[in-house]
């Protein structure tokens, strides 16, 4: 089955109160989107798009020699926004799509596998990863019916007090099967307090 990851690196990163890009910034001594391009390899996803926006050119001297693709979102629309602009570079996609924020230097090979295993034992439409940390973190809150399933994923922006109190977060990461995920982004509404597709 053919897979691929887009990689999510078009944002400011305004909360990072800098203007490098936030997949820029350095943890270890490299650029945070490092780790992610490096996490899908040791994963085994060979086909790797970055999406850029915002001084993409910083984003490619990050990445230079890393064989990687690129989708540029030349408006920042959000993150459904900015994996739909994926589609162009990748084409009929028949399998599975890895959709990963391209901030995050903690994640491993080994996750994006478990996350592969349990998409196909599955047999998901949709996998997503979430975490439960000690501290409240800006993050998506993970909406779950009696059942335990998962219907939504809320902004904190846009949660109410209650959600707000939610402890499982989004933790940005996902697994898709294409080609159905392209419609599905582009239906995506963006009625929510920062006017984005999410």
């Amino acid at each position: 089955m053919r897979e691929a990851a887009v990689v999510m690196a078009a944002g400011k990163g305004t909360r990072m109160h800098s203007e490098l890009p936030k997949v820029c910034h350095l943890a270890a001594g490299r650029p945070l989107v490092q780790w992610v391009v490096q996490a899908c390899r040791e994963a085994g996803i060979e086909r790797i798009v970055v999406v850029v926006g915002y001084r993409e050119e910083l984003v490619r001297e990050a990445l230079a020699g890393q064989p990687v693709d690129y989708a540029r979102q030349t408006e920042q629309l959000g993150t459904g926004h900015a994996a739909a602009q994926a589609r162009s570079v990748l084409g009929e996609l028949t399998g599975r799509l890895f959709v990963l924020n391209g901030d995050a230097p903690l994640i491993s090979g080994e996750v994006l596998s478990q996350m592969r295993r349990q998409h196909a034992a599955a047999g998901a439409d949709a996998t997503l990863l979430s975490i439960t940390p000690r501290q409240s973190l800006p993050y998506g809150r993970i909406l779950r019916d009696p059942a335990g399933r998962i219907y939504d994923v809320v902004e904190e922006k846009d949660c109410t007090p209650e959600q707000q109190a939610l402890r499982e977060l989004n933790a940005g990461f996902y697994v898709f099967n294409a080609p159905e995920i392209w419609g599905v982004l582009a239906a995506l509404p963006n009625t929510n307090r920062q006017g984005e597709y999410y």
